[in-house]
């Protein structure tokens, strides 16, 4: 990994991290032992490496300092490898969960930057907001959004996993984006939804259907979020 062109990092545990670098590729580092320090809020984090290449190959280190720390706390890289978007949306929004998210920023050479965030926040690594939503399609492997690319981190699609299938989506004329928090949202966490909207009944049927009390659409369970490779 060019550790020179890292671009964001998020703290999953005290002994892994990802890291997504400027090129568009996605690396999770695993540390050689716990380091509590990388957990700590308003930290910095550094990753050395031999003329900035990191490889997993034991001489590469994670270097953290701030204002909750004594000094620096070091901790070595034991293993190296690189993800998918899928697999680093799923890690990244895991680090949410547990409050270590770093914040989407650019850093500076073989320099890895992180901070806690406050409350919920969610980025454009495994979240996008339903008002930015332009169309929708499904394809063999799922749902796609197509979003705008300046209000989503230049990203212009989304895969939508599900958790079981949802036969509703076949008869859909539109969809509905529910957020589980309630912030317009959509990321995977518990809560979200995709909400298929039916045709439009016509004819007789309408009439037979005008005396059963309306409900509200049930939803089908969003289990995974991330950018597809812009084009």
């Amino acid at each position: 990994m060019d550790a020179r062109i890292a671009e964001r990092v998020y703290v999953v545990s005290p002994w892994q991290l990802v890291v997504a670098l400027q090129d568009d590729q996605r690396f999770r580092i695993e540390l050689g032992e716990a380091c509590p320090a990388v957990t700590q809020p308003d930290v910095k984090i550094q990753l050395l490496a031999p003329d900035g290449w990191a490889c997993g190959a034991g001489d590469e280190v994670v270097q953290v300092s701030g204002a909750d720390t004594a000094g620096s706390a070091v901790c070595s890289v034991a293993a190296l490898a690189p993800v998918d978007r899928r697999e680093f949306a799923r890690l990244a929004r895991e680090a949410s969960r547990n409050g270590s998210a770093g914040d989407a920023v650019t850093l500076a050479p073989v320099e890895v930057v992180a901070r806690r965030p406050r409350g919920f926040r969610g980025t454009t690594d495994f979240c996008f907001a339903s008002r930015h939503v332009r169309g929708w399609h499904e394809d063999g492997d799922g749902l796609v959004v197509d979003v705008s690319p300046l209000r989503s981190g230049g990203n212009t699609r989304y895969r939508i996993e599900l958790a079981s299938s949802c036969i509703e989506l076949g008869a859909a004329e539109d969809i509905v984006l529910r957020s589980g928090v309630g912030n317009g949202l959509i990321c995977g966490h518990t809560g979200d939804q995709v909400v298929a909207q039916a045709r439009p009944v016509t004819g007789a049927l309408v009439s037979m259907l005008d005396s059963v009390p309306a409900t509200q659409a049930s939803g089908c369970q969003i289990r995974e979020v991330y950018p597809l490779k812009r084009s």
